[in-house]
């Protein structure tokens, strides 16, 4: 996995796999999959990587919420390694700016 950071157009970039990208498809305002030709996730980008909100993490908890849904527990599928990244965000995101509950 290879991650870039292009702060001159706040976009980040995560390449799952080298291979080359033959489709794209944006899931959610701001985030788009890049495909391979076997139709498994190669990469992700995400458009204004550094404007994190509440609308924003609410639609990154729904994406996990539907990622899980589609891999269950299948170790071997190819969205594991997206479910995996999309839920360290949620929780990097949660440890910055959701208080723990006392």
């Amino acid at each position: 996995m290879f991650v870039q950071y292009l702060p001159t157009t706040d976009m980040l970039y995560i390449k799952l796999a080298d291979r080359v990208s033959t489709e794209s498809e944006e899931v959610a305002p701001g985030i788009v999959l890049d495909f391979g030709e076997r139709n498994q996730v190669v990469g992700i980008e995400i458009e204004n990587a550094r404007e994190y909100n509440e609308l924003e993490y609410n639609q990154a908890v729904a994406f996990l919420d539907e990622l899980t849904d589609v891999v269950k527990e299948d170790e071997d599928h190819p969205l594991v390694s997206l479910m995996e990244l999309v839920g360290t965000l949620v929780e990097k995101y949660e440890d910055e700016h959701v208080p723990e509950l006392a």
